[in-house]
């Protein structure tokens, strides 16, 4: 009975212990998030306040049943008149500008406060300011949504991508967002050239070295559907992404992947814009290519005026591995005068995984990304979830309506 007794003490002190530690480490949040809050709000310049007021009006008047039933209304009334073909009819671009002057009608009316020209001349100064680190306080989306209104590559992407909602409900990746030592065990094993593992693998250390000590978070998610996380180890930014496709695992090179496909510009997402192919290198399963790239980016991203016309990229990925119907892909940006990858302040790399999704229902795209240094996080949440994933989905489906395939 003593026993039990003294086993029955040390357990509830176990408890106590467990609620203190719990309640100091809430506390500690809180009086950093609170330092945090602070110091974001200080970083902001009167002239940005005035920015970040109109944006959240605007975000206010785009929460309202009339704005929404006035977006989803012209969006359900025309999107079957598009097709998932390069050609763009007379009817599309009068159906864009109508689009654009039914949704500024719709946001003057519920943000009478707004001065629509103001804030417009204000948001170049605005982006090259604070916003440049901060997130602008939840009004990226509306920033997004008022840089692509008149966006006509933006206005067919998104009724292309609601017609396909409309046809392909999603069934959802799983949990599956990639891990860092995953993706370095993986490359370790590969037939991938040299250099490529010896890039990637430097980079995918830090998040292995740091172990349990990286702290994902959540920035931007879908449903089921879609996923990324976001987290910083050894001073770089990464992120991990996960998203499903309906694509047959054979076709994901040639649809997603392959600069040299013949047909490649029927499917290729528009984002993605002019493509250079330099020099290609095959060897049994492996495909290693160098291009030059001309990206068409969304208005947010042109704003920021840190991009150059084009980028010098090397795109390695090995067929079947680690097994049947898988891929394994490096993306990394490159130095095509110095013949070696680039470690500068352009800098980008993707590790990619692709798998059969369970139950034989498309695949399964896995990414481990060292994010653009000077792309804040907030506006590459929303290119990835939007724009990014939205052409993915576009891409899929044309490809296989080029070749035949449901």
């Amino acid at each position: 009975g003593r026993r039990r007794s003294t086993d029955h003490r040390r357990s509830r002190r176990a408890d106590m212990d467990a609620a203190i530690e719990r309640a100091e480490r809430e506390a500690t949040d809180a009086a950093t998030a609170a330092a945090l809050s602070r110091e974001r709000h200080a970083a902001w310049t009167a002239e940005d306040h005035k920015v970040l007021d109109a944006l959240h009006e605007l975000r206010a008047a785009m929460a309202t049943d009339t704005f929404r039933k006035a977006a989803s209304g012209f969006v359900n009334e025309h999107k079957h008149k598009f097709a998932l073909t390069e050609e763009n009819k007379l009817e599309y671009t009068a159906l864009h500008e109508e689009y654009v002057e039914r949704m500024e009608q719709a946001l003057r009316a519920s943000a009478k406060k707004v001065d629509f020209d103001a804030l417009m001349a204000s948001l170049p100064a605005f982006l090259e300011g604070a916003a440049r680190e901060l997130d602008p306080e939840g009004a990226g989306e509306t920033l997004d949504y008022l840089l692509s209104l008149t966006d006509f590559a933006a206005f067919k992407t998104m009724m292309l991508a609601e017609q396909m909602a409309l046809a392909a409900p999603s069934k959802g990746p799983a949990e599956a967002v990639a891990t860092s030592g995953a993706a370095l065990a993986l490359l370790a094993q590969s037939k991938l050239p040299e250099d490529t593992k010896a890039h990637a693998g430097r980079l995918l250390a830090l998040l292995e070295g740091a172990g349990e000590g990286v702290a994902w978070s959540t920035i931007a998610e879908r449903g089921a559907e879609f996923k990324m996380e976001a987290a910083t180890a050894g001073g770089e930014r990464f992120q991990r992404t996960a998203f499903h496709l309906d694509l047959d695992p054979a076709d994901a090179a040639p649809c997603l992947l392959d600069a040299t496909e013949p047909r490649r510009a029927e499917w290729k997402p528009p984002e993605l814009g002019k493509e250079e192919v330099l020099r290609v290198r095959e060897d049994g399963a492996v495909k290693d290519i160098v291009l030059k790239a001309y990206p068409n980016l969304p208005a947010l991203i042109k704003m920021l005026k840190v991009l150059p016309e084009y980028f010098h990229m090397r795109f390695t990925f090995e067929r079947d591995f680690p097994g049947p119907g898988e891929l394994l892909f490096v993306i990394s940006t490159w130095d095509e005068a110095a013949k070696t990858y680039d470690g500068g302040r352009l800098a980008f790399l993707r590790v990619v995984r692709i798998a059969p999704a369970p139950g034989g229902s498309g695949i399964v795209f896995q990414s481990v990304d060292r994010m653009l240094p000077f792309v804040p996080e907030w506006l590459n949440a929303l290119w990835m979830s939007k724009t990014f994933f939205a052409g993915m989905q576009r891409s899929v489906a044309r490809y296989k309506a080029a070749m035949g395939k449901k």
